[in-house]
């Protein structure tokens, strides 16, 4: 079952504290990495993943194996928005965004494309 709510209702629903983690990346502008895990068109996606881990640690621990790597939901997340929103363009960005609130962390990653109607999914 799917529940549809729009970014500012689930915003609502956390509380808002702060913001924990902003982050903008352009994947063609990430140096390739020799000790990746990933195919080379995504070491740009492990860089981010070990930079989301490391700055998020306090907050994604208890959960990191479901969301960091890849079979992870940030891992997925991240994979979609370059393949599906942006056609694998290496030169559109993907902003990523973590904001604390009283009833959790809300994690909101967005690309450049058409997106798709829930609905009709």
């Amino acid at each position: 079952m799917f529940i549809t709510i729009d970014y500012p209702a689930s915003l609502a629903q956390i509380a808002i504290e702060h913001t924990l983690f902003a982050l903008e990346i352009i994947p063609g502008q990430l140096p390739p990495i020799a000790h990746s895990p990933y195919r080379p068109e995504y070491d740009w996606l492990f860089t981010t993943e070990r930079r989301i881990a490391r700055e998020l640690e306090p907050w994604l621990k208890p959960y990191r194996f479901e969301l960091i790597g890849e079979k992870g939901i940030l891992c997925e997340a991240l994979a979609n928005a370059f393949c599906h929103g942006h056609r694998k363009r290496y030169d559109l960005p993907i902003a990523i965004t973590a904001i604390l609130g009283k009833n959790g962390v809300l994690v909101s990653i967005t690309d450049q494309g058409q997106g798709f109607d829930v609905d009709d999914v």
